[in-house]
Formats: C-alpha cells, sequence, structure tokens
C-alpha cells in the first residue's frame, strides 16, 4: 500500500500479476469494489515526490478501473446498474439521467438485463423526459428473472434540444425478493 501510493505502477512489485490484482475482491461479507484508494499521513512532506496532495498532511494516488461492458455492446450504452436492495417490493420508480446518450431525434431501444440473482424484476412504465416535459412514455408490464430474456423498451423522440438534460423513469418492482442485479443500456435504433 505504501508503494502504491508513493507511486508504484508496477503490480509485480505490489505482488500481483495486474493491476486489478490492488483492486479489493471481496469476502463472503463484502462485496467486491471497484476502486482502491490507499492514504498515507506524514509528518514531513518534503521527502515527498510525485503524488496527489489532497492537504496538508494527506497524500493519495487513487486508482479505479471501469467495468467492461463489451459483452453489452449490440444493447448500446451502458445507462444505469442496480444491486440487491435497490428494488422494492412495490412498484417505485428509477430515475437515471441519459444526457449525452439521447443525440438526436429518432427512435430509442431501452433494454434492461438482470446479470445475478434469482428473483423476478417486474417493469411498468417508462417515462423519458426533457427537463420536466414529459417527451415519451411507454406502458408496458414485463417480468425479467436472470437467464431469460432482457426487457426492451422502444420509444421515439421528435424534439431534441441539444444541451438539454434527459432523464428516464422506469417503474420496478420485485414483489417475490430482491435478490437481482442488473444492467440498463440505451441505444439510437435508426
Amino acid at each position: 500500500a505504501v508503494r502504491w501510493v508513493l507511486g508504484e505502477i508496477s503490480s509485480k512489485n505490489m505482488r500481483g500479476s495486474k493491476m486489478e490484482d490492488v483492486i479489493f475482491g471481496g469476502t463472503d461479507k463484502r462485496k467486491p469494489m471497484s476502486f482502491a484508494e490507499v492514504s498515507l499521513t506524514l509528518d514531513n512532506r518534503e521527502d515527498l515526490r510525485a503524488i496527489t496532495v489532497v492537504s496538508n498532511v494527506r497524500y493519495s494516488l487513487p486508482l479505479y478501473f471501469a467495468p467492461d461492458y463489451s459483452a453489452y455492446k449490440a444493447f448500446g450504452e451502458h445507462v444505469f446498474g442496480w444491486e440487491p436492495l435497490r428494488i422494492q417490493s412495490k412498484p417505485a420508480n428509477w430515475r437515471f439521467e441519459v444526457t449525452g446518450k439521447v443525440s438526436g431525434n429518432g427512435t430509442y431501444e431501452l433494454t434492461v438485463i438482470p446479470t445475478r440473482g434469482d428473483s423476478e424484476v417486474v417493469l411498468g412504465t417508462l417515462k423519458l423526459w426533457k427537463r420536466k416535459e414529459l417527451m415519451a412514455e411507454v406502458s408496458a408490464n414485463k417480468t425479467i428473472k436472470t437467464g431469460g430474456q432482457p426487457a426492451t423498451y422502444r420509444f421515439t423522440l421528435n424534439a431534441f434540444e441539444a444541451g438539454t438534460p434527459f432523464h428516464i423513469e422506469l417503474e420496478a418492482s420485485a414483489p417475490n425478493g430482491n435478490n437481482t442485479t442488473g444492467m440498463i443500456f440505451l441505444r439510437k435504433a435508426d
């Protein structure tokens, strides 16, 4: 940890075969993390070089690895992910930003893919908002489960405005348990 915070970039020198070995891999009681950070507090900073100075007494060098979504490339760009307990037993709206991923007028597909767990997820109405203006609404009642077919919503946007924030609300619930993990992707269909 001390070598890393002082700028070591060789995973071999930190007893690993690749940099991902530095990231916390999880235990039976704690889930894995997608980032790692080590902080070092010193009395004399005169001897330190090439590190990030966070404050007068704290020095840090964060390392972050973005998840690999290449297996889901056909579904578009990743816009949202959920973990167990995020899904409630009664229908509730998930809200996620899609500014920058909505790139013009046209037809879009939003795909919901459960990746782990055995609880069914019930999906309801999808709404696309431009600021506080409802731009598209798709009413549906779809049930998805890990290993089954993903759920796809198609909607058309005819009033795109560059630089305007867009977000999606999607009604979801897991009436029989909430141990499911999954991802949501958005792509322009035309």
